[in-house]
């Protein structure tokens, strides 16, 4: 059973465009790529 007192994280399209590019590059620190692919992931629920 879930929390009820979470938000859905809700992104604007260039905001999930700009994650997905962080998640794809190569040169983006490996950190911050992960940050990327949480933040993508808890967006789709």
């Amino acid at each position: 059973m879930g929390d009820t007192r979470l938000e859905p994280v809700v992104l604007s399209e260039a905001e999930r465009l700009m994650l997905e590019s962080w998640g794809k590059r190569r040169s983006t620190a490996q950190g911050l790529a992960v940050r990327a692919h949480i933040v993508l992931a808890s967006a789709n629920g």
